[in-house]
């Protein structure tokens, strides 16, 4: 369907004294984000070197700590946008797809995911229910997607999954 591609997703309201714009200077890329103000407002602006020179200077495990701070931002933030965008069947995919390539091991059959996730632990991470998670994966197996065997899965076609995902630009472009 494609709804995660929308360009336009609301991920925090800033108030007083809250800070924003700051993982792009963390990151050392672009800023891909904007922000627009829902209220009469005042906007103080940093330079980027100051706040660049900052993060520089900083201990080596005040950089780390940072870093995968952000990325825990990022991950929260795409996930919210997912679980509020998606279907059921498009969450459960991008699910698949992240637990493959975080936990997946390559086999000739495919990525094998072997973890000791219940039912109920896999349907939460997708935000469904146990009913809604089986019936999707009966489906993604019956298409040739994955391959079930007590709790391994294993996914037979992860470009057919990330279609699934909602987001098929993304597939081809990982093509």
């Amino acid at each position: 369907r494609g709804r995660t591609t929308t360009p336009e997703y609301v991920t925090k309201l800033v108030g007083p004294g809250e800070y924003c714009g700051y993982k792009a200077i963390v990151r050392g890329g672009p800023l891909m984000a904007t922000a627009k103000a829902i209220k009469t407002s005042t906007l103080w602006l940093y330079p980027k070197d100051i706040i660049s020179k900052a993060v520089q200077n900083s201990s080596p495990i005040f950089k780390v700590l940072l870093n995968q701070a952000i990325y825990d931002l990022d991950t929260y933030e795409v996930t919210s946008q997912l679980h509020y965008l998606a279907s059921v069947q498009e969450r459960i995919a991008h699910q698949l797809i992240m637990l493959g390539d975080k936990f997946g091991v390559p086999t000739a059959n495919g990525i094998s995911i072997n973890l000791k996730l219940t039912r109920n632990e896999f349907a939460q991470l997708a935000s469904t229910i146990n009913e809604s998670l089986s019936r999707h994966l009966t489906e993604f197996k019956a298409e040739g997607l994955i391959e079930l065997s007590g709790k391994e899965i294993i996914i037979k076609d992860r470009d057919g999954l990330m279609m699934k995902s909602g987001n098929a630009q993304r597939a081809a472009d990982i093509a």
